[in-house]
C-alpha cells in the first residue's frame, strides 16, 4: 500500500496532492517516533507547525492526527505531508530524530556542549559557510530567527504571504470568502506583529512588510473573495506604515534610501498601475528623492507602464515637477517633447516660466509645441502662437507682434482661452492702433477661411459699414444671420437689402422644394429688418425672375406677408 492509499479514506485528492509538495520540497523539518506507531512531527507552512501522527506502519493505516495549523477542516495538508514521509522516506525515522533515548539524549548534549564552549566567531563562520553552501539552511535559519534582523530580504514576506493564501487556498485557484477571511487574518496577525517588533525594536522589517502587503494582496487581489473589505483594511494600514516611514525618513539617510529602494521595487514590479495604491506609492517616493540619479530611477521604474490617462497626466506632472528641481531647462524640453500628446503639462510650463520672466525658456517650449502639434488641430497650434504672442508683449518686441498675432487669430480666433484682441489692444498706443488694426485685417484677408474673424474685428471696432461690406463678398444666409443683431442697431435697411440679395442668389442654386422652403423662411427678416412692402416687392421681383419655376412659384403662393 501507499501513502495515498492509507490518505484516500480520510481526505480527498487535493488535500493528497498539497500534502505530496510539501513532502517532495522538504518542508517535513524534523520526524521522530515517540511511541510505538506513534509520530511527532515539525512541517513548515506559513508558519512552524507541530504535528501528531499515528500510523501503523505494518498494515499502512492511519488512525490518528492532530496538527496545530488554523486549517478548519479535518486532516489538513500536513498531516499528508508527514505520512508521506513516514511511507516514503522511512529511513528518516531513525537517521533525523529515532535511535535509542541514550543515544539522542548523548548528541543533545554533544550538541550543547559544543555550544557553550565554540568561540562566538568559529560560530559565525560555520553559519556562514552553511548558509552560502545550502540556501536552504540560509532560508530556514533566517525563518527560525527574523525578529534578529535589522531588515529581512525582500522576499521573505512575499514567501510568507503567498504560502498563506495557498495554505487556504485548498489546490484551487480561487478562495471562498471563508477562507479568504481566514487568510487574510492571519496575514493581518503578521503584519501587527511585525509592527509591534519594529515600533519596539527600531528595526526596518515594517517597511519591507507593508511594501510586501501592498504588492502582493494588489498581485493576488483576483484570487481572493474579499466580501468584508478585509483586503482593502489591510492596505491601508500598510500605507499608513509607510507614510510613516516617509515622515521619519529624514531623520536617518540610510533609513532614507532603504526606503526609497524597497519602494522603486515595489511599482517597478507593479502589474496593476491603475490602481489607486500605485499613485500613492508615487506621492510617497517623491517626498523620498533628494538627487538627480533618484529622479532617473523613478522614471525608469514607471516608463512603459501602461496607466488609464487620468492618472498618467498626473504621475507625468509629478515627474516634470521632479526634473525641474533637480535637472536641467534642456531635460525639461526634452521630457514634453517625449510626452506631446499631453499639452497641458506644456502649457502650464510656458505659464510658469511667464510667470517667472524665463521668456527664452517659455519661446523655446512654445516653439516646440506648435512643431510638436499636427497641422490639423488649430485650436492646439493656437495656444502655442498665443503664448508667444504673450511672450513677445511682455518683452515688448513690436515687430514679432502683428506677426505672432495673425497667426493666432487665424488658428483660433480673437478669443481662445484668453482674449488675445483686447490683450494687444491693451499693449498698443491709441494712435498706432488703428494702424496694426488695418495691418491685421490686411494679413488676415489673404485666406478666405479667416472671413469670421475679420468680422469680428469690425464689430469689435464697432464698424458697421464695414461690416456690411465685408458681408457683401459673402452673401450667404447663414453668415449674415449670425451678425444681423448688431447690424440692426444702425442699418436696419441695409440689412433687409442685404437678405434680399443672399436669397436670390441662393435660390438661383436651389434644386428642390426643401431647399427652396429653407431660403423663403428669411423673407420674416426681410420683413422685419425693412418693412411688409419690402418684402412684397422681394416676392414679387421672384416671381419674374423665376416664373418658370413652377415649385418654387408654389412656395412663393404660400408665404403669408
Amino acid at each position: 500500500m501507499s501513502a495515498e492509499d492509507a490518505l484516500f479514506e480520510y481526505t480527498d485528492d487535493r488535500i493528497i496532492d498539497r500534502g505530496r509538495d510539501y513532502f517532495l520540497s522538504g518542508r517535513v523539518l524534523s520526524l521522530r517516533r515517540s511511541d510505538v506507531n506513534m509520530f511527532e512531527a515539525t512541517v513548515q507552512g506559513s508558519d512552524l507547525y507541530t504535528v501528531e501522527v499515528g500510523f501503523d506502519t505494518d498494515e499502512f493505516t492511519l488512525f490518528h492526527w492532530d496538527c496545530d495549523c488554523p486549517y478548519d477542516g479535518d486532516l489538513c495538508k500536513h498531516v499528508a505531508a508527514v505520512v508521506f514521509k513516514i511511507c516514503e522516506d522511512p529511513d528518516a525515522i531513525t537517521s533525523e530524530v529515532s535511535p535509542p533515548q541514550i543515544a539522542s539524549v548523548s548528541y543533545k548534549e554533544s550538541v550543547e556542549e559544543v555550544l557553550n564552549n565554540i568561540p562566538l566567531n568559529k560560530l559565525k563562520s560555520f553559519v556562514l559557510s552553511m548558509a552560502e553552501e545550502d540556501r536552504q539552511f540560509a532560508k530556514k535559519f533566517i525563518l527560525l530567527f527574523p525578529d534578529y534582523l535589522s531588515i529581512l530580504p525582500k522576499n521573505y514576506f512575499n514567501d510568507k504571504i503567498h504560502d498563506i493564501i495557498n495554505s487556504y487556498s485548498g489546490g484551487y485557484t480561487h478562495l471562498d470568502p471563508k477562507s479568504t477571511s481566514s487568510a487574510l487574518k492571519e496575514i493581518k496577525k503578521m503584519f501587527e506583529s511585525v509592527e509591534k517588533q519594529s515600533r519596539k525594536s527600531g528595526n526596518k522589517n515594517l517597511i519591507v512588510c507593508s511594501a510586501s502587503v501592498i504588492s502582493t494582496l494588489t498581485e493576488t487581489a483576483y484570487r481572493l473573495r474579499d466580501n468584508r473589505n478585509e483586503a482593502k483594511s489591510l492596505l491601508i494600514a500598510a500605507e499608513f506604515a509607510l507614510r510613516d516611514s516617509v515622515r521619519n525618513a529624514a531623520k536617518d539617510e540610510q533609513t532614507r534610501l532603504e526606503l526609497l529602494n524597497t519602494m522603486l521595487d515595489l511599482i517597478s514590479a507593479d502589474t496593476h498601475p491603475e490602481r489607486e495604491s500605485y499613485g500613492t506609492m508615487i506621492g510617497l517616493i517623491v517626498r523620498l528623492i533628494n538627487s538627480e540619479s533618484e529622479v532617473n530611477q523613478l522614471i525608469n521604474a514607471v516608463t512603459n507602464k501602461i496607466i488609464p490617462m487620468k492618472y498618467k497626466e498626473e504621475q507625468l506632472r509629478i515627474l516634470l515637477t521632479l526634473i525641474e528641481k533637480f535637472k536641467t531647462p534642456t531635460d525639461v524640453v526634452q521630457f514634453l517633447a517625449k510626452h506631446w500628446e499631453y499639452p497641458a503639462l506644456r502649457e502650464d510650463r510656458i505659464n510658469s516660466a511667464l510667470k517667472a520672466k524665463n521668456y527664452k525658456l517659455a519661446v523655446l517650449l512654445a516653439e516646440e509645441g506648435i512643431n510638436a502639434t499636427a497641422k490639423s488641430n488649430s485650436k492646439l497650434i493656437a495656444t502655442w502662437y498665443g503664448l508667444l504672442l504673450k511672450t513677445a508683449i511682455r518683452q515688448k518686441e513690436d515687430d514679432k507682434i502683428l506677426n505672432l498675432a495673425v497667426q493666432t487669430i487665424s488658428h483660433a480666433g480673437l478669443v481662445y482661452k484668453t482674449d488675445f484682441y483686447a490683450m494687444i489692444k491693451k499693449y498698443i498706443d491709441g494712435h498706432k492702433w488703428i494702424q496694426f488694426v488695418e495691418s491685421l485685417i490686411n494679413d488676415l484677408q489673404t485666406k478666405p477661411e479667416n472671413f469670421h474673424y475679420v468680422a469680428d474685428i469690425y464689430i469689435r471696432e464697432n464698424w458697421g459699414q464695414r461690416l456690411l461690406g465685408h458681408l457683401m463678398l459673402k452673401p450667404e444666409l447663414c453668415e449674415i444671420v449670425k451678425y444681423d443683431d448688431f447690424l440692426a442697431k444702425e442699418f436696419r435697411e441695409e440689412l433687409s437689402l442685404l437678405y434680399a440679395g443672399a436669397m436670390t442668389i441662393q435660390l438661383q442654386e436651389a434644386k428642390n422644394r426643401g431647399q427652396y422652403r429653407d431660403i423663403l423662411s428669411y423673407f420674416k427678416k426681410v420683413k422685419k429688418f425693412g418693412g411688409i412692402q419690402t418684402a412684397i416687392d422681394l416676392r414679387e421681383e421672384l416671381y419674374q425672375r423665376f416664373n418658370k419655376r413652377s415649385i418654387l412659384l408654389q412656395e412663393l403662393n404660400k408665404l403669408n406677408l
